[in-house]
């Protein structure tokens, strides 16, 4: 999803800032590049609520540009509070003299959010009320599974992004559905993961990790 404004009838041609979500960063560097013209800064992958913020505020340093912010690319779309709270108070208020106008939402591309797990060599599927334990801290081993691996691997720790992210909210709204009867665990769809266990904490076997370099890392 990317929102656009384009303040006092921007044109193309001018000094276009954007950025936000990492994960369709390369989809959007590339795009830009293959433009004629060099009116666009590169994008600059900040994360989705980052690049909301900066776009919603109009603050380009979130992206370390200056001018003003004219799209930001995100998993989630704007809600409708944030969309009032845009065209009446904020940036895209009518009958203010800056105001960059109102603004439009595009579906610009799809990608599937997945659970990337090491140890088994064999597929491993688990069911709903297993997703829910995982991730609400209540199992911590493969055999807990029913998943058969050498004792030494069977303890495994769970990886999470500490910063705001669009994909840990996909994955913490599928959960507030998923784990909504039978589950040790509510969830509530937040975009920063450590917030969903406020105020008691995150289980010890949790690892945090920023951006999506950082789970990269702590993975391998």
């Amino acid at each position: 999803m990317a929102a656009f404004a384009l303040p006092g009838g921007a044109a193309l041609a001018q000094n276009v800032v954007s950025g936000g979500a990492t994960l369709p960063a390369p989809l959007y560097q590339d795009a830009i590049a293959d433009l004629p013209g060099g009116g666009l800064q590169p994008y600059a992958g900040a994360g989705s609520a980052a690049g909301l913020r900066a776009f919603l505020l109009n603050e380009p340093g979130a992206f370390n540009r200056t001018g003003a912010v004219h799209w930001a690319g995100s998993e989630l779309p704007l809600t409708q509070a944030q969309i009032a709270a845009y065209l009446t108070d904020g940036w895209g208020r009518q009958g203010y003299p800056a105001s960059h106008g109102p603004l439009i939402q595009l579906p610009a591309a799809y990608v599937p959010i997945t659970i990337a797990y090491k140890g088994p060599t064999q597929p491993v599927t688990l069911t709903r009320g297993q997703l829910c334990a995982i991730f609400g801290g209540a199992i911590d081993r493969w055999s807990q599974l029913g998943v058969t691996v050498s004792p030494s691997l069977d303890a495994f720790k769970l990886v999470y992004r500490a910063d705001g992210s669009g994909t840990s909210q996909l994955l913490t709204r599928h959960l507030q559905e998923a784990c909504r009867v039978n589950a040790p665990k509510a969830f509530s769809g937040k975009e920063v993961f450590p917030e969903e266990f406020s105020p008691g904490g995150l289980p010890a076997h949790f690892v945090a990790a920023r951006g999506d370099g950082g789970a990269a890392v702590a993975m391998a």
